[in-house]
Formats: C-alpha cells, structure tokens, sequence
C-alpha cells in the first residue's frame, strides 16, 4: 500500500503500534522510521506498507511501481494506492 500525506489509520490497520506510529510523529529513535520520517513520511517495508507522502501526487508514481513490481516479479499481491481529490487532477 502506498498512502498520501493523511495515514495514520492506514498505518495502524497496516500493523503498527500506536506506540511506534508517536514515536516516529515526535522524532524519536523507537518510531517506525527511527524518528526520521515524521509525520508525513512513515514507511513499513516488512508491512507491505511504502510510505504515506506529503507531497501531493507524490505516491500516485510510487503505486504504480509498486505494481509493476509485483507483476515482474510474478506475486500474487495486489498494490493499492490512495489519493484524495486534489492529487486526482
């Protein structure tokens, strides 16, 4: 799943902790991207979750190589990509 600038709930359906989804929006060291990523770059590779992105439209490209990866490869996952109304245009 690649996500836009609002996943928190994505995140934690995705399987993080409420814990580590704080620690990664207040910078520490015990967030999900060890503090790096913030409030609007989180990312969760062992999750199958490829990051929420605060440029708009950003993760649209980012889906669509996830997907294209996953048909390379032969899997037998899907990629879901979600976008609001303002990076739709």
């Amino acid at each position: 799943m690649v996500d836009g600038y609002r996943n928190h709930g994505f995140i934690l359906l995705r399987g993080a902790s409420p814990y580590e989804l704080m620690a990664e929006i207040m910078g520490k060291k015990t967030g999900l991207c060890k503090g790096k990523g913030n409030y609007g770059h989180t990312y969760m590779p062992k999750k199958n979750f490829y990051g929420g992105h605060a440029m708009i439209g950003a993760n649209i490209p980012i889906g669509a190589g996830v997907a294209f990866a996953i048909k390379y490869l032969g899997l037998n996952n899907i990629a879901i990509c979600n976008y609001g109304d303002g990076a739709a245009n």
